[in-house]
């Protein structure tokens, strides 16, 4: 199975746990561990969560809408 995934950081969880490498390492570990490939990463850095205006994740519904994921 092939995935893509969505990770997304804000400025104010910059300083957590929650960094977009950490975000990244446990996505592709779960891939792994499902035998699929991660094809693709979409990365959004200092984005609020309360807007779905971000631009990987505009692109990322863009993909899906033209079925490239």
């Amino acid at each position: 199975m092939r995935y893509a995934a969505y990770v997304r950081i804000s400025s104010e969880e910059q300083v957590g746990n929650f960094s977009i490498d950490a975000q990244k390492r446990a996505i592709d570990q779960w891939v792994k561990a499902q035998g699929g490939s991660l094809v693709k990463i979409y990365a959004d850095e200092a984005q609020s969560g309360r807007t779905i205006d971000r631009p990987e994740f505009q692109n990322m519904r863009r993909d899906c809408q033209e079925e490239q994921i």
